[in-house]
């Protein structure tokens, strides 16, 4: 599904610049169909018309056969995004710690629940 989005994200580009980012469908069991059923599902509500041959190019097919790097892409900002935060929420405890304010930085439950879990205590004096 990350592919065919990253694909129609591209079309949607190369159309009109100002399609970069903009709220598509939902389209429910996008993995079981064909990217240009999605493709036509997924921009039923914008003002743009396309063909269903715009969906079905050899351009097109090329950059589905390379969606393992999307996959690769979305792994790697998946695995990366907690030691991110967490990197972000020491930096602010530092910060804080320079100005001369008590902090603290807890779990707040269970991060398996989320990773986003922390919570950063601080004094004002």
């Amino acid at each position: 599904v990350h592919c065919y989005r990253a694909v129609l994200e591209k079309i949607l580009v190369t159309r009109d610049k100002d399609l970069r980012h903009t709220i598509l469908k939902s389209v429910a069991k996008a993995h079981q169909m064909s990217f240009k059923d999605y493709a036509i599902k997924a921009t039923s509500n914008l003002k743009t018309e396309f063909a269903s041959s715009d969906f079905d190019t050899p351009e097109v097919r090329k950059e589905l056969d390379s969606c393992w790097e999307v996959v690769v892409y979305y792994t790697i900002r998946l695995a990366l995004a907690p030691l991110l935060e967490t990197v972000i929420l020491l930096d602010r405890c530092v910060a804080l710690h320079e100005t001369g304010h008590d902090n603290l930085l807890l779990p707040l439950f269970d991060p398996l629940l989320s990773p986003r879990n922390q919570i950063l205590f601080a004094v004002k004096k």
